[in-house]
């Protein structure tokens, strides 16, 4: 009696990765740039249905052009058509990978891929992911893209080498959901058109970047006016090869395009954007702990560390506990942020001399690190209060960063009291590719979440 004794599925695989490799019984010659590449017909034919039509159809050819594909992204594809197996290493092979896999009908590849692109968005490349969804007309991605920019406007827009097109700065100034005041729209819009100067080799003075701003449309978005003076004293971004694209040397520039042109100027198209509230990640409560006593400071001390550079947009705090005999349901007082490393002070801000109010939770979304009068919002006593930076600090991967809170009484006041709680230890997105690691100085802690974005 005989029976079939069925073949290693392994054999099947390691001959075609063999056929891969060796080209042995190619039937079939690609022409990428000035290299040619050969393949089966039958293989590709099997994959999809634009292979199958090109190499067995009423057109059959036995040699293709491809002026639109690089080689080593054809070859990326081939791999995966042949092994059913693909190593993507950065966000910009995916996205032409994305592009092949929708010219050739090759539905498992494209999934890879936008997946990849899902799992690995960062600042540095959210605006051409967001372009390359527009050119490649995936509406998902591109949509993705979109949300994030907005959420993370200022981190995006401010640290990125990336020379965005002249369409989507229209759609980024148009905008009214934004996490960015009327003075950071206006830095945005100059800072691009100091890059179009650099790119076009023009020369960097002002008449230059008017008459680009003039010419590509974008002065009807911009209303110098609006332009908060203040802005000029942050010194944030700086290029040492591009010394033109620092902050400071910006908004010097938008200063007097303000006071030359900016009469000639009278849009008023806009009120204050509404921000686009940060996603803040929640570390897990477990308990209270304690009730901290204090007359006049309170500093409060967290050690975090990140296993992926990432840019810190907000944190979440609690705010001081409403005292017994209070009769008001607000109080005067000032919160301060402080995030420091081993050799410098990072990040500075103040939320100073402002009515605290009880039982409410409110989002405060400060346009700069400058003083605020008294009056101007309100934080509340008890609740978990999102404070979202006004500029994102960045956090290398692997060190450790101090986050200062620091709680001051106004003289009315005898004492505050701050609840600290016992708090999971991390917090990661989705997927746990970024895990932010906490280490509380106290019993307990009142950082409760922060908002931050890979880098």
């Amino acid at each position: 009696m005989s029976s079939l004794i069925p073949l290693k599925i392994s054999y099947k695989k390691e001959k075609l990765k063999y056929l891969l490799k060796t080209q042995d019984h190619a039937d079939c010659t690609f022409i990428c740039g000035a290299e040619r590449i050969s393949a089966h017909k039958l293989i590709l034919a099997c994959s999809s249905p634009v292979f199958e039509l090109m190499f067995f159809g009423k057109m059959a050819a036995t040699e293709v052009e491809l002026p639109d594909i690089h080689p080593d992204d054809f070859r990326k594809m081939l791999e995966y058509v042949y092994t059913d197996y693909i190593e993507i290493k950065s966000v910009q092979t995916a996205w032409s990978l994305i592009y092949i896999s929708q010219k050739y009908f090759l539905s498992d590849l494209l999934e890879s891929c936008v997946d990849f692109v899902k799992a690995n968005l960062t600042v540095s490349n959210l605006l051409i992911s967001y372009e390359y969804g527009q050119l490649y007309n995936h509406q998902e991605l591109m949509k993705l893209c979109w949300q994030d920019i907005l959420r993370y406007s200022k981190g995006i827009l401010f640290n990125v080498d990336y020379h965005m097109k002249v369409s989507t700065l229209v759609n980024i100034l148009s905008q009214t959901d934004i996490n960015a005041s009327l003075s950071d729209l206006i830095v945005i819009a100059v800072k691009w058109a100091v890059e179009e100067c650099t790119l076009y080799e023009k020369e960097v003075v002002r008449e230059s970047i008017w008459n680009i701003l003039s010419e590509n449309k974008v002065l009807k978005y911009l209303n110098f006016d609006m332009f908060d003076t203040t802005y000029y004293n942050v010194s944030d971004y700086y290029d040492e090869n591009h010394p033109y694209y620092s902050i400071n040397h910006i908004c010097g520039i938008v200063k007097e395009l303000k006071s030359i042109y900016g009469k000639e100027l009278s849009n008023d198209i806009y009120s204050k954007p509404k921000p686009n509230v940060l996603n803040f990640k929640f570390r897990d409560i477990y308990r209270i702990s304690k009730n901290i006593i204090f007359s006049d400071l309170l500093h409060v001390k967290n050690v975090i560390t990140s296993n992926r550079t990432i840019y810190m947009f907000g944190i979440a705090i609690t705010t001081l506990h409403r005292p017994q005999k209070a009769e008001s349901t607000s109080y005067i007082g000032s919160i301060r942020i402080k995030v420091t490393c081993n050799i410098c002070t990072c990040y500075s801000c103040i939320i100073e001399n402002q009515n605290l109010d009880y039982d409410h939770i409110q989002l405060i979304n400060l346009p700069m690190p400058v003083k605020l009068e008294r009056g101007h919002s309100y934080l509340d006593y008890d609740h978990i209060q999102l404070i979202n930076l006004p500029m994102p600090v960045k956090l290398e991967r692997g060190h450790s960063y101090n986050i200062f809170i620091i709680y001051e009484n106004e003289q009315q006041f005898e004492r505050g009291e701050v609840v600290l709680q016992y708090l999971g230890q991390r917090v990661a997105d989705k997927k746990n590719s970024t895990v932010i690691q906490f280490s509380d100085e106290l019993e307990g802690s009142v950082l409760q979440a922060v908002s931050f974005y890979p880098a």
